[in-house]
């Protein structure tokens, strides 16, 4: 339970930083960017669903080790949204 625990802790993390980013998106470019990085982490996220419920079955951490590998990926790709709509 307190791995469990552990990985909760550092997803929230990642969405945390998700949720920064995407709030400067909005606030400063607006438009096509943030329009961009809302799409895709709605898209990401649908994509995800069925194969975290999946690998939550199965025995060990892999439906939590996902979890985290999932936003750590829509962390880094929102990263380079915001990059190149802030040049």
């Amino acid at each position: 339970m307190i791995v469990e625990q552990c990985y909760d802790e550092a997803v929230a993390d990642v969405e945390n930083k998700i949720s920064v980013i995407l709030s400067s998106l909005q606030r400063t470019n607006g438009g096509p960017c943030a329009e961009l990085a809302k799409k895709y982490l709605e898209d990401a996220s649908r994509m995800e669903q069925y194969t975290v419920e999946v690998a939550d079955r199965l025995p060990g951490w892999i439906g939590s080790e996902m979890k985290l590998n999932f936003a750590k990926q829509r962390l880094i790709n929102l990263q380079l949204i915001a990059a190149r709509c802030n040049r």
